[in-house]
């Protein structure tokens, strides 16, 4: 096994809530990363209301003694490269003066891209009147998935609603299993 996988796993399980029990200073390092990664993102809310633009997500990311923050964000009509520009610059101050960072970090300020998935209701209120690919679970029963090109129509808290092949659906968001904007290539 590579060398502190086995922890990485750990971590990963707890963290998706099977309680898997580890190591004392591994909860302590989890909890901090969790309470750090949500003052940058409170951070993060703070400078994209003031620039006009959306926080679509950040991660952070540890590597070794070096830490990765990747923020995305989006506005009508999409963002420029000023945008993410403007928004790291921003950012970046306030992290400095809020003394923020606990250590060496790269920023990465960018748009969500084509492919980014649609998870929360955030996400698909965004994309109302676009064609997106749907994979879901029409039975939740059953092992069987449908995929669909389709046309996002509205979006709720625990469901959304399309159009396929001239006919409405509503399919709540826990049989949702992939959604993303359809690419015409």
């Amino acid at each position: 096994m590579v060398p502190g996988l086995q922890s990485v796993i750990k971590i990963t399980l707890f963290a998706c809530g099977f309680g898997v029990a580890f190591p004392a200073r591994f909860r302590k390092a989890f909890l901090t990363i969790q309470a750090q990664q949500e003052t940058l993102r409170q951070f993060a809310e703070k400078v994209a209301t003031t620039q006009g633009v959306e926080l679509v997500d950040l991660l952070l990311a540890s590597h070794g003694k070096r830490s990765q923050l990747r923020i995305f964000i989006d506005k009508a009509g999409g963002v420029t490269i000023d945008d993410c520009t403007h928004f790291s610059r921003s950012y970046e101050a306030l992290l400095e003066a809020e003394n923020a960072l606990a250590g060496p970090t790269t920023l990465e300020v960018s748009s969500p891209g084509l492919d980014k998935p649609l998870k929360l209701q955030k996400d698909f209120l965004r994309n109302l009147g676009k064609k997106i690919d749907l994979r879901f679970k029409p039975n939740p029963e059953e092992k069987k998935e449908q995929k669909l090109v389709c046309t996002l129509l509205q979006a709720s808290e625990h469901s959304i609603s399309i159009q396929s092949a001239g006919k409405d659906l509503t399919i709540p968001l826990d049989q949702v299993l992939m959604a993303k904007v359809h690419v015409d290539i």
